[in-house]
């Protein structure tokens, strides 16, 4: 029934989003802010415990759960990397 009506389960739909905008941040220039945050690595000593997850973790996992090796390669061709966002849909249903 969901494929009949189009619906999109909602954590689908929020793999889908941040791996299209991972394309869209890394396809930029190396001295765009949003690609120099998401690269950046704070200095200095870390609170106690286990460190915590970044954005870029998240994704990387949503990547390879996709079955993804080398991301960094594929974000360069814009068609492959529709390909890998729609097929992040159907990742939150598993």
């Amino acid at each position: 029934m969901k494929e009949e009506l189009k619906i999109v389960s909602i954590n689908g739909f929020i793999k889908r989003q941040r791996i299209q905008w991972l394309g869209h941040v890394m396809r930029r220039n190396s001295d765009a802010v949003t690609k120099m945050v998401l690269n950046w690595k704070p200095e200095g000593k870390r609170p106690r415990g286990r460190p915590r997850k970044r954005w870029l973790d998240v994704v990387e996992k949503d990547l390879e759960d996709l079955g993804v090796q080398d991301w960094r390669e594929i974000v360069q061709d814009r068609d492959k990397w529709s390909d890998l966002v729609m097929a992040a849909e159907t990742l939150g249903e598993l």
